[in-house]
């Protein structure tokens, strides 16, 4: 069977793709992402493909592995130092621990403290299901809060769908037809009917074309004729633009 032109042009095109695909880039080669160097190499900030390894120069800390830092002082790679070593950067702290306690000034060095459990000793944050909470000099590891449990604006809330409410405490997004308002929030891609002015608000979903809405995202167009200070419609979806004079 002969291929049009269109065929073939398509055909070319995915036979282009592929081996650009497939094609990895060598040491020293200039690479496009961080995917796209041959096994063991990465491509630093410079688009250039680096081995990375310890004792390999460097100039900035994308020319190292993930489990070195760049010394600028002696232009390498150096390994990542031990838990509870001291350091003056956060990137030669490896695995769960940070550098904590690194001072403003830079005079005093930190430690590779581990920050991965309740109870760690933190500056600014803390890894997995946990947020850096203050307490003194340093900060402390603390879980997240529960439903119910008082949370802030910069701490998130424990469990799926669970957001800080205005109340401060955290609280369940509401599902279709649920109650909602101001300390009430609704799932996401739904909306709370206070934002039309309704007395006994609901969690609803976007609205059909000529349904009420003060706003694009009360409609499942994103068209909407009115505004937060008065009721309008949504408006129908089109993909042309009307004619002049229309």
């Amino acid at each position: 069977m002969r291929l049009s032109g269109r065929g073939v042009r398509t055909k070319l095109f995915r036979c282009l793709l592929s081996r650009h695909l497939s094609a990895k880039f060598k040491l020293g080669q200039t690479c496009t992402d961080r995917h796209s160097c041959e096994p063991g190499l990465q491509c630093n900030i410079r688009r250039v493909c680096i081995s990375g390894d310890i004792n390999t120069p460097c100039t900035d800390d994308t020319d190292c592995d993930s489990n070195a830092w760049c010394d600028r002082l002696a232009h390498l790679c150096k390994a990542d130092f031990a838990r509870d070593a001291e350091c003056t950067n956060v990137l030669q702290c490896g695995g769960e621990t940070s550098c904590v306690g690194l001072s403003v000034s830079g005079t005093d060095p930190g430690h590779c403290r581990r920050i991965s459990e309740v109870d760690d000793s933190c500056d600014a944050f803390c890894y997995g299901n946990l947020f850096c909470a203050p307490s003194g000099v340093l900060g402390v590891c603390t879980a997240l809060p529960d439903l119910g449990q008082s949370c802030s604006a910069l701490t998130n809330c424990s469990g799926v769908n669970t957001v800080c409410g205005a109340t401060n405490r955290c609280v369940v997004r509401g599902d279709v037809d649920a109650p909602c308002g101001t300390n009430q929030p609704c799932l996401p891609g739904l909306f709370c009917t206070s934002e039309l002015g309704e007395a006994n608000p609901r969690c609803a979903v976007r609205r059909a074309d000529n349904q009420p809405c003060r706003a694009p995202s009360h409609c499942q167009s994103y068209l909407c004729s009115g505004n937060m200070g008065e009721n309008g419609v949504c408006l129908s979806w089109s993909n042309t633009c009307p004619a002049a004079g229309d």
